[in-house]
C-alpha cells in the first residue's frame, strides 16, 4: 500500500506546483497589464496622438468647400472654430508643387496628362491630328486570363513602372478585372495621373494592338512596340 502511494503522492505534488505555477503566471500577466495601462497609457496616447497629428499635418490639408487654392493650417482652423472646414487629401496641383518631389516626376505627370488626351480625343474624333501613332503605352495588368499576384504584388512595382514609363516615353496606366478593378478601392485625384482604362479606351487600345495582347513581358525600350504590359 506505501509503495503504490507514493507515485500518487509524487504526481500530485508536480500537478499542484504546475498549476500554482500557471496561477502566478496569470496573476503576474494581469499585474502587469494594468499596470501598463495606468502608468502607460498617457505617454501611449501622447505617443500615438503626436504621430496622428503628423501624419494629418503632412499627408492632408483643410480646405474650405470650394477653395481649391491654399491649404489652412489645421489646428488654428478648428481652434478659431471656422466652421464648414472639410478635411480632404491634398489636390494634386499641391502635390506636384513639393519640392521634395523630384522633377521629373512633374514632368512626367503633366506629359501623361497631355498624351492620354491626345489619344482619348482622337478616338473620339475630337481632334484634328492625323495619327497619334507615337503614343507609347505602358500597361500594369491583371487581365481575366493572367495569373496574377496580390495587391501587394501588383502595387509595390508601380515607383519602377513610373521610372521606366517616364525614361521610355509610354504612358502608365492600370487594368485590374479580377479580384475587382482598382478603381474599386483608388481613385485619380483631379489634375493628377490618370491611370484608369475603362472598357471604351480598352477597345480602343486593343484595336490598336498587333499582337491583341499587350506584348505582356516585352520590352519597353522597344520602340516598335506600340503597346507593352506587366
Amino acid at each position: 500500500g506505501r509503495a503504490s502511494s507514493s507515485p500518487s503522492r509524487a504526481w500530485l505534488a508536480r500537478f499542484s506546483f504546475g498549476i500554482a505555477l500557471v496561477a502566478y503566471a496569470l496573476a503576474m500577466a494581469v499585474w502587469e497589464h494594468k499596470v501598463l495601462r495606468l502608468d502607460g497609457a498617457p505617454a501611449a496616447a501622447a505617443l500615438l496622438a503626436s504621430t496622428k497629428e503628423a501624419f494629418v499635418a503632412g499627408g492632408r490639408s483643410i480646405f474650405s468647400p470650394g477653395d481649391d487654392g491654399g491649404a489652412a493650417n489645421s489646428t488654428a482652423a478648428v481652434g478659431a472654430g471656422v466652421e464648414n472646414v472639410a478635411l480632404s487629401h491634398r489636390p494634386a496641383h499641391v502635390i506636384l508643387q513639393n519640392p521634395r518631389l523630384p522633377d521629373w516626376i512633374k514632368r512626367y505627370a503633366s506629359w501623361h496628362a497631355v498624351q492620354r488626351k491626345r489619344y482619348i480625343d482622337f478616338k473620339r474624333g475630337n481632334s484634328t491630328e492625323t495619327s497619334v501613332s507615337d503614343i507609347k503605352f505602358l500597361i500594369s495588368r491583371c487581365l481575366a486570363n493572367d495569373h496574377c499576384g496580390g495587391a501587394s504584388d501588383r502595387l509595390q512595382d508601380m515607383p519602377y513602372n513610373m521610372k521606366v514609363a517616364n525614361e521610355t516615353n509610354r504612358v502608365l496606366l492600370v487594368r485590374w478585372e479580377k479580384p475587382a478593378a482598382l478603381e474599386n478601392f483608388l481613385v485619380p485625384p483631379a489634375n493628377g495621373i490618370d491611370w484608369t482604362i475603362d472598357d471604351e479606351l480598352l477597345a480602343w487600345m486593343r484595336e490598336d494592338d498587333d499582337n491583341g495582347n499587350f506584348n505582356l513581358k516585352g520590352k519597353e525600350s522597344d520602340d516598335k512596340k506600340r503597346f507593352v504590359s506587366t
